[in-house]
């Protein structure tokens, strides 16, 4: 899922990502993928993580470059017995 992004495109998020570059990479040459770059208006860009990651902002620089987001594994929930 692509944050901001509509149903079958367009939104404010990010809504251009080379999905079938990643893909080729992936089949053509072992690379498997740990996360895309996506971009939006604006100069937007944003990582796509695999879930149940998402996009975590690491708290400085601009929020707007992807760069200073990364990927995060969402705290284990624990249940009581």
């Amino acid at each position: 899922m692509a944050p901001g992004m509509g149903h079958c495109g367009g939104g404010p998020g990010v809504n251009t990502f080379d999905s079938i570059g990643t893909l080729e990479r992936w089949v053509e040459k072992g690379i498997a993928p740990d996360r895309m770059m996506g971009t939006g208006a604006q100069g937007l860009s944003r990582p796509l993580c695999p879930y149940p990651q998402y996009a975590e902002y690491k708290g400085t620089g601009d929020l707007k470059d992807g760069a200073n987001w990364a990927c995060t594994a969402p705290a284990r929930e624990t249940h009581a017995k």
